[in-house]
């Protein structure tokens, strides 16, 4: 929606939010409204329900569902076991190497 465009709302009298549905979805969504604030809620959700209808007008018989819009990439190789590194090539990668194992640096405390 850019500034020019009229905010949609719902059709007058269909599918508004009465102040007893706002005061019930306030108390699920641990809500604390006051006074002055609720009338400028319900008409942003006002507003919200209004998208939706337009959503829910849209004809799409025929139309296939849709699940990605862009073709999966990224996509993970088989799990497939391979040869593993030799012993001395992977401790002469490391950081640091004693007795034969990796020496990493402690990252729990021990008191």
């Amino acid at each position: 929606m850019t500034a020019s465009e009229p905010p949609v709302t719902a059709a007058p009298g269909h599918d508004r939010l009465s102040t007893a549905q706002l005061e019930h979805l306030a108390f699920l969504a641990r809500l604390e409204l006051k006074p002055h604030e609720e009338e400028a809620i319900r008409e942003e959700l006002n507003g919200l329900l209004g998208y939706f209808q337009q959503l829910q007008a849209v004809d799409t018989e025929g139309v296939d569902p849709l699940q990605r819009p862009l073709p999966l990439s990224g996509q993970l190789r088989a799990d497939i076991a391979g040869e593993p590194l030799p012993q001395a090539e992977v401790l002469a990668l490391a950081p640091a190497a004693a007795g034969g194992f990796v020496r990493l640096p402690r990252t729990l405390d021990t008191d």
